[in-house]
């Protein structure tokens, strides 16, 4: 295993997500209080972000291109890098959601997990993005308190985090035809 860790030049920050496709890894953090991406394809290149960009803690491949999420200085952070290119996409989210956590994709479509604000509390929220549109799933009735990781395997989307019950939960979600939601199960 070789450390690569020296080429990043990150300064007093974390990884939180690595993602591979066409040939190359793309990674995800914060550096020196800023957000942080990377394309590794044999040496690091850095990619230029949004200056308002604070974190990055999700990335997936889909569709030829990488999908990042995280938070800015006010709100959720989302944004796609293409072929050396890296565009915001930042204003599909939900004003409300004020971070994106968990990325993946399957199925055609891109699945999003964040944080919304609702009044004087926060909870978990799904949404996905097919044809670069983005839309609230709301099956699931605010049961999350957290989403933290998602993945996809035979046509649906499994959905991890906390629930509002203070237990861990995982969630199904069909892929295509507006998905349903098969379940929901707690750890207590």
């Amino acid at each position: 295993i070789n450390d690569l860790s020296g080429s990043l030049g990150i300064s007093q920050g974390s990884l939180y997500g690595v993602a591979y496709g066409n040939n190359q890894f793309m990674i995800v953090g914060t550096s020196g209080g800023a957000a942080f991406a990377a394309i590794y394809n044999g040496s690091f290149h850095q990619i230029k972000l949004p200056s308002d960009y604070t974190s990055l803690y999700s990335v997936a491949y889909g569709e030829n291109e990488f999908m990042v999420g995280g938070s800015t200085n006010s709100a959720g952070a989302l944004g796609v890098y293409y072929d050396g290119a890296f565009r915001d996409d930042s204003s599909m989210l939900p004003s409300n959601m004020f971070a994106v956590t968990a990325i993946t994709y399957g199925n055609g479509e891109f699945m999003v997990g964040g944080y919304i604000s609702s009044g004087n509390y926060t909870y978990g929220e799904l949404g996905e993005i097919i044809n670069n549109s983005f839309s609230i799933i709301s099956l699931f009735n605010s049961q999350f308190a957290s989403i933290n990781g998602l993945s996809y395997a035979y046509y649906e989307f499994l959905i991890e985090g906390g629930l509002t019950n203070g237990y861990g939960g995982i969630g199904y979600y069909g892929a295509g035809e507006g998905g349903t939601a098969l379940e929901v199960s707690s750890t207590e």
